[in-house]
């Protein structure tokens, strides 16, 4: 999204009264195609592209308790403010509290399948997770 783009959003959302203006998503003119964000394979392609990694402070304002979708639509995710985390398959095949998560700093944080830490990248709505070592999670979700 170009900066003039988002200042003219500012702009109307002041006008219009709200408290907070709604999170961009990604389409067709934002510089950036959407099959290479879903296939970048490190947050220094994904940063590329104009991704940016997330402080704490907007995970916990931006993604906690917010319900999320993979971008293939088949599972969502609930980041909860109680510290869980919970996924279901669109489909109710499976489903439930999958472990807890905390922040370490700014990086993102669960005790199971596998304890790790992760740093979180956002480009418009979609959400990635980084590795330690710089490597993508395979999966993009759409925060809302």
């Amino acid at each position: 999204m170009k900066i003039h783009a988002v200042a003219a959003l500012a702009l109307i959302t002041l006008g219009t009264g709200c408290d907070m203006a709604p999170t961009p998503t990604v389409a067709a003119g934002d510089g950036a195609d959407f099959a290479a964000i879903t296939a970048a394979p490190t947050a220094l392609a994904f940063a590329a592209l104009g991704a940016t990694q997330v402080d704490a402070a907007t995970f916990q304002t931006d993604i906690v308790g917010r319900t999320m979708t993979d971008v293939g639509g088949g599972w969502t995710w609930i980041i909860a403010a109680d510290g869980t985390n919970a996924s279901y398959a669109t489909d109710g095949s499976w489903g439930g509290v999958d472990g807890n998560w905390a922040l370490q700093g700014d990086s993102y944080c669960i005790d199971a399948p596998q304890a790790k830490c992760r740093d979180v990248w956002m480009l418009g709505d979609i959400m990635r997770l980084a590795n330690a070592d710089g490597s993508l999670d395979g999966w993009s979700v759409r925060v809302p």
